[in-house]
């Protein structure tokens, strides 16, 4: 199996704080057919120029694609904050309609309106007409100098009111782990591990972001340190889609044992092999640095 420059390094999440600040929260009458978020997430990425180029010819060749849905990067190495917000199912004119209201408040002071920026608007995976939530990726020049490294309040906002939050969120910079230090193929045809060192955290679950070109995968377990197995619960739950071209399909995976080693892997299993993009996000989020590239055998 080939492994193109890939480094992906998980960042400890924060447990959310709840606190309350003077902003007016929108009341439960007014929510029917509005966006209730049911999280709010906050990590650090870099984009290299290669994936950005990748991301834009899929918009680009793309066709039907509502003009709010135009995903479009700077195609140059770049750092990112994604802001992710999953909620409740809305129609997708519907969703297009209340994401144009939405902004995120840092800190209490600043704000960030979220259609100003690239996003990956997440569709059902039953009903592409149906949005369930939006990675929104702002430039990491946007924030203040020091906001890499430090802890930061983050509450959603519909045309002023707080519909979410505040939650804290640790921005992780270099100095935190784990690592995924290396990637490689499983046992049979339609395999791949990738073996976690550092696991310093309890390992609560993890979100994969695979190419679609790899369909949904079949399972995935955790292979323990004396080469047995545990199967790990996985949930498929969105695919993220520009126009009429789905560009990552969404799956949630728990149910790790931790506490054993330093080290954690855990083998996806695929009816179909290929060449495409991942990411693994989740509790423990992520920082990437390179295309992302695997190759399933």
């Amino acid at each position: 199996m080939k492994i193109y420059p890939t480094r992906l390094v998980l960042k400890v999440f924060v447990l959310s704080i709840i606190f309350s600040i003077n902003i007016p929260s929108i009341s439960s009458a007014e929510s029917d057919e509005k966006i209730v978020v049911k999280a709010l997430h906050a990590a650090l990425f870099e984009l290299p120029a290669s994936t950005a180029k990748h991301f834009n010819a899929i918009a680009a060749r793309a066709g039907k694609i509502p003009e709010i849905e135009h995903m479009h990067f700077e195609e140059k190495d770049q750092r990112y904050i994604m802001l992710a917000i999953p909620g409740n199912p809305l129609p997708e004119a519907k969703y297009f309609e209340e994401y144009k209201k939405l902004e995120i408040l840092v800190d209490g002071k600043q704000r960030i309106k979220l259609s100003e920026h690239p996003r990956l608007f997440s569709h059902d995976k039953n009903d592409y007409g149906v949005i369930r939530g939006t990675p929104t990726i702002v430039p990491l020049s946007v924030f203040p100098d020091d906001f890499v490294g430090n802890a930061h309040d983050f509450e959603l906002l519909r045309e002023g009111k707080r519909i979410y939050g505040p939650v804290r969120w640790l921005v992780p910079d270099e100095r935190t782990g784990p690592i995924i230090s290396a990637v490689k193929p499983g046992t049979g045809k339609g395999e791949v591990i990738f073996d976690f060192e550092k696991i310093y955290f309890k390992l609560l679950m993890v979100v994969l972001y695979l190419d679609a070109r790899f369909d949904d995968p079949v399972s995935v377990e955790q292979v323990l340190p004396d080469g047995t197995t545990l199967p790990l619960r996985i949930r498929m739950v969105g695919v993220d889609v520009v126009g009429d071209e789905e560009i990552f399909r969404e799956a949630y995976v728990d149910g790790f044992q931790t506490g054993i080693s330093r080290e954690v892997s855990i083998r996806l299993k695929f009816n179909k092999s290929g060449k495409g993009y991942f990411a693994a996000v989740g509790q423990a989020y992520t920082r990437y640095e390179a295309n992302l590239v695997i190759e399933v055998p």
